[in-house]
């Protein structure tokens, strides 16, 4: 990937396991917050893009 140019966002939730039904409501309140953040951060470019 020499000539290319790559990004890439990371949000990451430490101290949990997805085995652990106990960890569950935590993960699940940070994905729907990563989930609220990402919309609010890229719905207007996302929305332009797509008008091209």
């Amino acid at each position: 990937m020499e000539d290319n140019v790559t990004s890439r966002i990371k949000h990451q939730l430490d101290g949990v396991d997805v085995s652990n039904k106990q960890d569950w409501q935590k993960m699940n309140e940070f994905l729907i917050d990563s989930a609220i953040r990402m919309d609010k951060a890229f719905r207007k470019r996302i929305s332009q893009i797509n008008r091209n």
